[in-house]
């Protein structure tokens, strides 16, 4: 069964190159432009196996849409994509997989997309 990714990312081209990396990699993905639209998404039924979300966006900050995400899916794996140096003032957030600094290149895209979704990540 091939795993559901959602990727929350407001820069248009990040997230195209983003989605057909994922694609590519035999990967079912969706994408969201803002925090709001991937919440709206994030909390449809079945849950995605995989969110990546910028920390970054307009509407709802990547943090938000974690703790959000989280009070419907306890569980969800999350990668979180962070640009801006100050991101590192984010607040933490619980049981992510992991966090990917950009610019990251498609081979550590999806080797941070197969560890989490092994469960390898920490």
């Amino acid at each position: 069964m091939t795993s559901r990714i959602l990727v929350a990312e407001d820069e248009p081209l990040v997230r195209m190159i983003t989605v057909r990396v994922l694609r590519d990699g035999g990967y079912d993905t969706e994408a969201a432009e803002d925090g709001e639209s991937a919440l709206a998404l994030a909390l449809a039924d079945p849950p995605f196996d995989l969110l990546i979300v910028d920390q970054r966006m307009p509407r709802l900050l990547g943090d938000e849409l974690i703790e959000r995400v989280r009070e419907r899916w306890p569980d969800q794996r999350v990668i979180r994509l962070m640009g801006n140096p100050n991101d590192a003032e984010s607040r933490p957030v619980d049981v992510t997989c992991m966090t990917l600094r950009k610019p990251y290149t498609p081979p550590q895209l999806l080797a941070a997309v197969e560890a989490c979704l092994e469960g390898q990540a920490g």
